[in-house]
């Protein structure tokens, strides 16, 4: 029984067990496409409410509703 074992040693081995997914960095890119994206609705509402066939609608507002534009604008699909 003079055989040797040899052991592999690994530090901190919760770290790999325990690793958090999505890890930070592509948390983080989640986020930052979710905003651009609630930005690019939030520009085609925008682009879409000075439509002339809205006018009827938008003349029935109360002084104190927000407008969203004055002038409509059309733009393309980036």
């Amino acid at each position: 029984m003079n055989s040797k074992v040899e052991a592999l040693f690994v530090d901190r081995p919760e770290k790999l067990w325990l690793m958090l997914e999505p890890n930070n960095g592509k948390m983080t890119g989640y986020m930052v496409d979710a905003l651009l994206d609630g930005k690019a609705c939030l520009r085609v509402f925008e682009r879409w409410s000075r439509h002339p066939d809205l006018n009827k609608y938008e003349a029935i507002l109360e002084p104190w509703d927000d407008r969203v534009c004055d002038v409509w604008e059309y733009l393309t699909p980036e």
